[in-house]
């Protein structure tokens, strides 16, 4: 969701890259981003900066794959 905030509130012209986006958990991220074509009507090279944290841990059998 970050991302993608980022991006639509760029095409509204209300920021730039880089974007500061505050989740809703208090988390502060920074997204980078460029736009591509002459129209400028898509992105290129999105990245999300920001802390990590491990969520969840798994192990896929052979037959998953």
């Amino acid at each position: 969701g970050a991302i993608a905030s980022a991006l639509v509130a760029s095409m509204r012209g209300m920021v730039a890259s880089p974007s500061r986006v505050k989740t809703r958990g208090g988390e502060e991220l920074t997204i980078y981003f460029s736009r591509e074509g002459s129209g400028h009507d898509g992105f290129d090279q999105v990245w999300l900066e920001g802390n990590t944290s491990i969520i969840y841990e798994g192990r896929l059998n052979q037959e998953a794959l």
